[in-house]
């Protein structure tokens, strides 16, 4: 197994611990939402795959703005 590889497990832990505390309303699932992204932005741009650079971003966005709105 690469690192990369390694850290893409964690990521995905991290997408995966993230959306399950988020449909349970617990808003800590946003970060680690965010902190999954983050790393997955970063293994791709290692790996040098703009799409996963690139919808990673628009991911993260998404996640930043619904975290927002949600909490008015």
């Amino acid at each position: 197994m690469t690192s990369a590889d390694a850290l893409g497990h964690v990521g995905y832990l991290l997408l995966f611990a993230g959306m399950t505390l988020i449909s349970a309303n617990r808003p800590i699932g946003w970060a680690l939402r965010l902190g999954g992204e983050d790393l997955w932005i970063g293994i791709s741009a290692y790996l040098g795959l703009s799409s996963g650079v690139l919808w990673g971003l628009a991911f993260a966005y998404i996640d930043i703005r619904t975290y927002r709105r949600l909490r008015r």
